[in-house]
């Protein structure tokens, strides 16, 4: 192995790492909100609120305005 190979290889490690590291973080905090939420399925929750996409942002405490 060239000094070029292992030097990519490892650039791709930090990224696979930091990537998980992010998504194990959003999946932690999107079960937390469900959660304080009052949902006790985890699955039936996320399935209502995949139906309409205010819901989640609404769980946050955001609202959408609409442009007019």
């Amino acid at each position: 192995m060239t000094w070029f190979q292992v030097h990519w290889f490892g650039c791709c490690l930090v990224v696979t790492c930091t990537v998980t590291r992010a998504t194990t973080i959003l999946r932690n905090l999107a079960i937390g909100a469900l959660r304080i939420a009052g949902h006790v399925n985890l699955a039936a929750g996320i399935r209502h609120h995949a139906r309409d996409t205010t819901r989640p942002l609404a769980i946050l405490g955001i609202t959408c305005g609409h442009i007019a």
